[in-house]
């Protein structure tokens, strides 16, 4: 039982980390077509935080809507893989 369980919670962590990348990745690709300067590979704190400046100043509520959602997705996400992660580890030790 507490092998299936591992294997279960190991399988939600590695979904839970795609969907955050794609998130993040998505968030990039916004914040590079608005000029924002961006990294692939370092930076992402930052990102989040040129992001929620960019839902604040979004003038189209649609828009800014979609964005919001967006940005709640991945902390949604990121919450989720943390908790996860860590029941995943209680379970193979």
């Amino acid at each position: 039982m507490r092998v299936a369980i591992a294997i279960v919670l190991g399988l939600l962590v590695s979904m839970l980390v795609m969907v955050a990348n794609v998130l993040h990745y998505g968030i990039k690709r916004i914040l590079r077509q608005r000029g924002y300067p961006v990294s692939l590979w370092y930076g992402h704190f930052r990102d989040i935080r040129f992001f929620r400046e960019t839902i604040s100043s979004e003038k189209d509520p649609d828009t800014k809507l979609r964005y919001q959602k967006v940005l709640y997705a991945l902390v949604t996400a990121l919450v989720l893989f943390l908790m996860s992660a860590v029941l995943f580890f209680q379970a193979i030790h």
